[in-house]
């Protein structure tokens, strides 16, 4: 069985992240993270995605972040208008 939660976040600045997840035998099985943020390069956030799919769904915030901090790092990527942690607290709410 798999379950599935929705968040949406305001970060300072006014910018919105908005978080869908899947979570299946206590692991993110899947997620999309969109929003009006912007990420150079683009396409990297199918990397922060990837780096985020089997991960505990107990995982506590500091660990989401620093997942989605290192994905960024190896793909020479950074979010503008909003930062990892946006990301990581959004997931953490969207996590059923």
């Amino acid at each position: 069985m798999s379950l599935e939660g929705r968040a949406q976040r305001k970060v300072p600045g006014g910018k919105l992240v908005k978080v869908w997840v899947k979570v299946g035998e206590g692991r993110i099985q899947d997620l999309r993270i969109t929003g009006d943020f912007f990420l150079h390069p683009e396409d990297a956030i199918l990397d922060v995605e990837d780096s985020l799919r089997g991960v505990e769904a107990g995982a506590g915030i500091g660990s989401l972040e620093r997942r989605i901090s290192r994905a960024l790092r190896e793909k020479g990527a950074e979010f503008i208008g909003v930062e990892a942690r946006d990301i990581a607290l959004a997931l953490r709410e969207a996590l059923p």
